[in-house]
């Protein structure tokens, strides 16, 4: 942000003139950063001693909450803040031919201060109950972040008659839709790039938060690329200059894989770092499409079960891929029934995310590697 102001003002009074002149600037600027999400602490069951001093103070108030952080975003590089403050003026009076009197001034203020690297700007959390004795279950989730998915898409099916899954997929569907449009060759490349990519989630984070800073009409800076891994990094900066990132104007295509792109991005990071390696294993072993096929099922499932419902994957499958689907589905948080055959799982609510995101990265993917 940069202000500045500049005022004249002069009297001719006889037998006194009176002159005066003035101009200031004002600046505030924040360095460009990345940040990165620091810990998790898995939302769940959590067991309280309801007898601790500090916990009493809570649970007899009705104005307090307690919340469990279980998120947390920190920066990646250190951040310098900078405000600046700079003035002049100058007045001269005179009084006939007695006497004259001017002068002149000038001002000058900046403050700095540097934020430390790792410093947490953002975080997620988790309200506890502190009510009642025994477990305690953290309520819904209390987030100072837009998620990558609109949650309206299954919690308010009364705005229209689509089901909660096809408001969710219609989304992913559009999000994607430019990718359908690159010829084969682009596909690959772009397919090719990710798939590097899925060995490092910072990598990841870092063109997602280059192309969100370029979709708010920003200009993003190599600088931003500095801390990552020395091999993948040519490869970030590879992608980015094909889409136009870090040049003036650049090609229509190029720009309208922007949104995509980060779309992908958002949704590889919004699934556990688990995930990338298991991912990265469906693209090796072509199962890509055939993953994408059982998460059709799966999500529709999902959004549209209650508790106690029970979903079996009938699949063929090698004893090699089924491996892949059960750790995958078990990452996002889907309980397996061990008394019921292989792949048979209990409806789990908070799954619902992580499933989503799931079958996103797997659209978009199967779509590059058609």
């Amino acid at each position: 942000m940069d202000y500045k102001a500049g005022a004249n003002l002069s009297l001719k009074l006889q037998p006194t003139e009176v002159d005066f002149a003035g101009s200031g600037k004002s600046s505030f600027s924040v360095s460009p950063t990345s940040v990165r999400k620091a810990y998790i602490v898995k939302k769940g069951q959590w067991k309280i001693d309801m007898t601790h001093t500090f916990i009493k103070e809570f649970s007899d108030s009705t104005r307090r909450q307690l919340y469990v952080v279980i998120e947390a975003f920190e920066i990646k590089e250190p951040m310098l803040i900078e405000k600046m403050n700079q003035g002049e003026g100058k007045v001269q009076i005179t009084t006939g031919e007695i006497c004259g009197i001017q002068g002149r001034g000038k001002s000058f203020k900046k403050k700095m201060m540097l934020i430390p690297q790792g410093t947490v700007l953002a975080y997620v959390v988790q309200p506890l109950n502190t009510q009642k004795e025994g477990d305690f279950c953290g309520h819904k989730f209390v987030h100072n972040r837009k998620p990558s998915f609109v949650y309206d898409g299954f919690k308010d099916e009364s705005e229209s008659s689509q089901t909660a899954f096809q408001k969710a997929k219609g989304t992913i569907k559009e999000e994607c839709e430019q990718l359908m449009y690159l010829n084969q060759d682009l596909r690959l490349k772009l397919l090719g790039t990710f798939e590097s990519f899925l060995q490092d989630g910072d990598v990841i984070s870092a063109v997602k938060t280059v192309l969100e800073l370029s979709l708010a009409g920003g200009q993003p800076k190599h600088s931003m690329l500095e801390l990552l891994d020395d091999i993948l990094r040519p490869q970030v900066e590879n992608l980015l200059h094909d889409l136009g990132v870090f040049s003036e104007g650049g090609r229509e295509e190029a720009l309208s894989l922007w949104q995509p792109v980060h779309f992908l991005c958002s949704s590889l990071e919004d699934l556990d770092f688990r995930m990338l390696p298991l991912l990265l294993a469906c693209l090796e072993k072509n199962m890509v499409a055939k993953q994408f096929e059982l998460m059709d099922g799966i999500l529709q499932w999902i959004l549209s079960s209650d508790k106690e419902s029970i979903f079996s994957l009938a699949c063929s499958l090698t004893e090699e891929e089924k491996n892949i689907v059960a750790e995958m589905l078990f990452t996002c948080g889907l309980i397996p029934q061990t008394d019921r055959p292989s792949l048979t799982y209990l409806w789990n609510e908070a799954a619902q995310s992580n499933l989503t995101a799931l079958y996103a990265t797997l659209y978009a993917l199967r779509i590059l590697s058609e």
